[in-house]
C-alpha cells in the first residue's frame, strides 16, 4: 500500500506538470533552480567556485563533474534523450518505461531493490518529460557505501526486467492517474494547449499517454524502447560530490559500459509557428475558467533565451512585482494568480500565460492580458524595472546553487543542451549585460501577438474572441 501511494503521488505530480520540462527548468529566470529575492548592486559570480570537468566515455556518454567536499555525498544523474518526444505512435511509452525502471531487475523485485538501497542509506528515482528521461542516485561517498550503492544502481538500471506482473500493477496505477487527469481542468488545458500548438510534432503527444494507448502497450514495447533509447551514446552522466576526478571517470566508464549500446537519438523536427490566432474552448463544470494563452517560444540553445527569461520576469514571472500580477490581480481582481513563462526545450518550447478567473470574467481577463502583452512587446521594460530585476536575479543566484543537488541540475542542463561549460560561473555577468533593447528585440522576434493560441477550460457559454 505504501508503494501504491508513492507511485500515485508521482503520477499526480507528473500529470499536474504535463505541460513541459518543469523539473529541469523550474525557475522564472534560469533552469538552474528557483531564484530568491536578494538585493545586490555588485555583479559577482557565485560564492562557490565551479571547476567543471567534462569528458566522453568510450561508449559515447557525455560526462560532466564537479568535485564538492561540503558534504560526504555523491549525487549522480543520468539523462537520456528519451522523453515523450520519442514515443512515436505509442503515447505514454517513454513515461511508462521510466516508471518501470525500478520495478524489478533481472534478479530482484522492486521491494528487494528498495530494501537494498535503504540499507545503504542511498536514494534513487526516475522521471521523464518531453525532452528527456532522468534517473538519479544519491549516496554516501564513503567507499564502504558508495561502491555497493553504485553496483546496485548500475545493476538495476542496466537490466530492468519489465516483467508482466510488475507491468500490470503499474498499468493499473497509470489508469487511475489518467482518471484523475480527466477531473483536472488545469491538466485538460495543458494537454489541449500542446496538442494545438504542436500539430503533427512529437511535442504534441500526451506525455502520460491515453487510456487507449496505454492499453495497447506491452512489456515488449518497453523493453524495445529501453534498448533503443537508453543507450550509452544517448546519455549524459552528471556527478557532483566528494569523490576524486579519477573516481568519477571510473564510475562513468563502468556505468556507460553496462548500458545498451547504440546511436544517439536524431534531432527533433523544427517547430512551425501557428499561421493565425487560434481559440480552443473545453466546456468543464467548474466555477472558474482555466486560461492558457501563448505561442511557440524558444529552444534552450537560442542566443536570446536569457533576454527572454529576464524580460519575462518583468512581464509575468516575477510574482507580485510583475506587470501581469499588478494589472490583472491587484488592480482589477480578475485572477488570484497569473504567471507567464518560457519552457525552453531541444526545439522551440512554449511561451505561456496561465491564470484562472471567474467564468463570467473570462473575456475581460483575456482582453486585458492581450493588451498588456502587446504593450510590453512594443515598449519593453523601463530602466528601473530592468535594473531592479537584474539586482534581484544576480543577488539571489548564489542561493539557487547552494546545494549539490541544485548544482547537479545545472550540470545536467549544460551537458544535455550543449551549453558552455562555464555557464554556472558566467551567468551573472551575462545577465548584467542584457539591455532593454535586447529584451524588446528578443520578444519581437519570438512572440507574435497576432498568432497566439488561447485555450480555455470552464463553463462560459458567452462568445470569446480569438
Amino acid at each position: 500500500m505504501k508503494r501504491l501511494r508513492l507511485i500515485l503521488a508521482v503520477l499526480v505530480v507528473r500529470l499536474a506538470c504535463a505541460g513541459g520540462e518543469q523539473f529541469v527548468t523550474p525557475g522564472p529566470i534560469t533552469s538552474l533552480g528557483h531564484l530568491h529575492s536578494l538585493s545586490s548592486l555588485s555583479v559577482q559570480p557565485p560564492s562557490r567556485p565551479f571547476d567543471v570537468r567534462h569528458w566522453q566515455t568510450r561508449q559515447g556518454s557525455k560526462v560532466i563533474f564537479v568535485h564538492a567536499t561540503d558534504v560526504p555525498m555523491l549525487d549522480l544523474r543520468l539523462i537520456f534523450n528519451a522523453g515523450s518526444a520519442r514515443d512515436g505512435d505509442k503515447p505514454g511509452l517513454a513515461s511508462t518505461t521510466s516508471l518501470m525502471l525500478f520495478e524489478g531487475s533481472r534478479d530482484k523485485s522492486a521491494d528487494q531493490i528498495a530494501r537494498d538501497f535503504e540499507s545503504l542509506g542511498a536514494q534513487y528515482s526516475s522521471s521523464s518529460a518531453r525532452d528527456m528521461a532522468v534517473v538519479d542516485l544519491r549516496t554516501l561517498s564513503d567507499p564502504r557505501y558508495l561502491d555497493a550503492a553504485l553496483a546496485e544502481f548500475i545493476d538495476v538500471i542496466s537490466q530492468p526486467a519489465f516483467r508482466a506482473a510488475d507491468y500490470a500493477r503499474v498499468h493499473d496505477q497509470q489508469l487511475v492517474g489518467l482518471k484523475q487527469q480527466e477531473q483536472s481542468p488545469a491538466v485538460q488545458a495543458s494537454l489541449s494547449f500542446y496538442a494545438h500548438l504542436y500539430p503533427g510534432h512529437p511535442y504534441a503527444s500526451p506525455a502520460q499517454g491515453t487510456v487507449a494507448s496505454l492499453n495497447a502497450l506491452r512489456p515488449a514495447d518497453l523493453q524495445a524502447f529501453f534498448k533503443h533509447e537508453y543507450t550509452a551514446a544517448n546519455a549524459v552522466i552528471a556527478m557532483v560530490g566528494d569523490i576524486s576526478e579519477d573516481k568519477a571517470r571510473a564510475i562513468s566508464e563502468q556505468l556507460s559500459a553496462r548500458l545498451p549500446q547504440g546511436p544517439a537519438a536524431p534531432p527533433l523536427p523544427v517547430v512551425a509557428a501557428l499561421p493565425k490566432a487560434t481559440r480552443v474552448h473545453i466546456d468543464f463544470p467548474s466555477e472558474q475558467t482555466h486560461i492558457l494563452l501563448g505561442s511557440v517560444g524558444v529552444s534552450r540553445q537560442d542566443a536570446q533565451y536569457e533576454a527572454l527569461r529576464l524580460g519575462n520576469n518583468i512581464l509575468g514571472g516575477g510574482g507580485f512585482s510583475s506587470l501581469l500580477t499588478r494589472e490583472i490581480r491587484v488592480k482589477r481582481g480578475l485572477s488570484y494568480s497569473v504567471d507567464s513563462y518560457f519552457l525552453p526545450m531541444q526545439v522551440q518550447g512554449p511561451f505561456m500565460i496561465s491564470m484562472q478567473t471567474r467564468n463570467d470574467q473570462t473575456q475581460a481577463a483575456l482582453d486585458v492580458t492581450r493588451a498588456l502583452l502587446k504593450q510590453f512587446l512594443e515598449q519593453g521594460p523601463s530602466a528601473s524595472e530592468l535594473q531592479e530585476t537584474k539586482d534581484h536575479v544576480i543577488g539571489g543566484y548564489p542561493l539557487s546553487l547552494a546545494s549539490n543537488y541544485s548544482i547537479l541540475g545545472g550540470l545536467g542542463v549544460i551537458a544535455f543542451y550543449g551549453l558552455p561549460y562555464d555557464y554556472l560561473e558566467s551567468y551573472p555577468q551575462r545577465v548584467a549585460r542584457i539591455s532593454a533593447d535586447d529584451i524588446r528585440r528578443a520578444f519581437e522576434q519570438h512572440i507574435d501577438p497576432q498568432r497566439l493560441l488561447t485555450v480555455t477550460v470552464g463553463h462560459d457559454t458567452r462568445p470569446t474572441q480569438p
